[in-house]
């Protein structure tokens, strides 16, 4: 008696491991053109198989039958099948089910010559974990590295991590050497000994608000507003964002409302004339994006603007502040794309300048606000 007949009958003569077991069980003889894969026959399956692909009846049947256009949608699969039938060594495979939508994790083995069986497993759960995990680690990197404030990520015990290329610029150390760095390396303002407790005094309170003083590479020192945190994930990280205190002095003594969004239309910082066009707080801003503030029928009259602007095109527009409020000034704004180092468009310089009706006006970003704000 074959291995698939002791199977069969033991399947069929009671209660067994297959009937009752959560994961989707078949077992198949594979029809070969030469030691090409064409075809499988169903010789066995249990019913958690039957939930998993929504297939019936299918003992004594070819997949092709069931599942027309099996073979050329999912070529990996029979080669998969093949090869541990063919060699007798098992495998593990992962495959999405277009049809079924669902990702499916197979272990397969070999009980006998030209057959194989295998345990289907639904990871679909675990996929979109995995995705979603993929997907925030990509808008943090995206966020850390289009920032316009220097960015450190720091171990346990204060080395250095990881730093972004405005922490680089402000530090004037090339990469490699702040990656061997410690943040007391760094510290000009406190001790070694001052900076150990302020990590111990972070790790029990998750956050900080501070202003501190770093030394460049060649000496120079620059002041800094530090927003860090804590997370004790992976053995413990700090999360720091460091904010060049000279650039938030110019930006502060510009007297036209000015606004610095990341590449997701995210407000990285604004000034105090901004705010006050929006009756709001500066601190409210950072980390809100332009749809929060401005409401939805702003947003639908900014959206293709902003977005020609991170295409890289300076635009110049008229609206009313608040955009889509009734009532309020109007307002000529500017927005001029801000590129990083490389290049790339990384988020948007906002200006704003109250629309008057002197032909004498001085033109839009007379202040030379745009660069400011970037640093220039």
């Amino acid at each position: 008696m074959t291995a698939s007949e002791q199977l069969a009958r033991a399947f069929r003569e009671g209660p067994s491991l297959l009937a009752n077991m959560e994961e989707g069980f078949l077992y198949c003889r594979v029809v070969f053109e030469g030691e090409t894969a064409v075809d499988y026959v169903y010789l066995l399956v249990n019913p958690a198989w039957e939930r998993l692909t929504g297939l019936k009846d299918p003992i004594g049947k070819r997949v092709s039958e069931l599942v027309p256009g099996i073979r050329e949608t999912s070529p990996d699969l029979f080669e998969f099948y093949g090869r541990v039938a063919r060699t007798g060594e098992p495998g593990k495979y992962e495959t999405y089910v277009e049809r079924l939508g669902r990702w499916l994790a197979i272990s397969a083995h070999c009980p006998e010559e030209g057959c194989f069986a295998a345990v289907f497993r639904d990871v679909s759960e675990r996929k979109r974990a995995e995705q979603g995990l993929r997907e925030r680690e990509e808008r943090y990197r995206a966020v850390v590295e289009t920032s316009a404030d220097g960015v450190l990520v720091l171990d346990s015990e204060g080395r250095v991590l990881e730093a972004n290329e405005t922490y680089v610029r402000l530090s004037g150390y090339p990469m490699d050497e702040l990656l061997s760095m410690r943040i007391s390396d760094l510290e000009a303002r406190e001790t070694p000994e001052d900076t150990a407790r302020h990590m111990e005094r972070l790790k029990r309170t998750g956050s900080d608000l501070f202003e501190t003083e770093h030394r460049t590479k060649g000496g120079l020192v620059w002041s800094a507003e530090v927003t860090t945190s804590w997370s004790p994930v992976g053995g413990g990280r700090f999360f720091a964002f460091f904010r060049d205190l000279k650039r938030r002095s110019h930006l502060e003594s510009l007297p036209v409302p000015v606004a610095h969004l990341d590449a997701e239309c995210r407000y990285l910082r604004v000034n105090s004339s901004y705010a006050g066009w929006f009756g709001k707080p500066v601190d409210s801003f950072p980390g809100r994006t332009v749809r929060e503030v401005v409401g939805e029928p702003g947003w639908v009259k900014l959206k293709p603007l902003l977005e020609r602007a991170l295409a890289g095109e300076p635009v110049t527009f008229e609206s009313v502040l608040p955009p889509g409020a009734e009532g309020r000034r109007r307002g000529r704004g500017l927005y001029t794309p801000d590129r990083g180092p490389d290049g790339k468009v990384r988020g948007i310089v906002v200006v704003f300048q109250e629309v008057t009706e002197d032909p004498g006006v001085a033109p839009l970003d007379r202040h030379g606000a745009s660069s400011k704000v970037r640093g220039g």
